[in-house]
């Protein structure tokens, strides 16, 4: 049962104690969740039992938590002190963006490191 406050991230970090397995959350759910920023409290969650062997990141990855206003081009400007990497951030998060013009404040972007920010492992 989805907890007010509560993220797919939080969720594996507290099921799996690996908050990068957030992904298996959301396939499990796709009849439940849309978009996996978005989810709601009370709503009933189903959490797969077993855990899968953990394949190594093609990349490393931090979060990013959206603020009012903000776009990918600021964030990439932030992250990567250059704002032409933004397709960078948009690559990482197509499948739950309709496009990279339609981020939403407090939407949690995964953003690919390897330009001196810093990864989450």
């Amino acid at each position: 049962m989805v907890r007010r406050g509560d993220t797919l991230w939080e969720i594996a970090a507290s099921k799996y104690g690996d908050p990068t397995l957030w992904p298996r959350i959301f396939e499990a759910n796709r009849n439940r969740i849309r978009n996996p920023n978005l989810i709601y409290p009370d709503q009933e969650l189903v959490i797969p039992n077993q855990m899968p062997k953990k394949a190594a990141p093609s990349q490393p990855l931090a979060r990013h938590r959206v603020k009012p206003g903000e776009t990918l081009w600021e964030i990439a400007a932030s992250k990567y002190k250059d704002p032409t990497l933004w397709p960078r951030i948009y690559e990482a998060n197509r499948e739950y963006l309709s496009g990279p013009d339609l981020i939403l404040p407090n939407q949690e972007l995964l953003i690919p490191t390897g330009h001196g920010e810093r990864s989450l492992q």
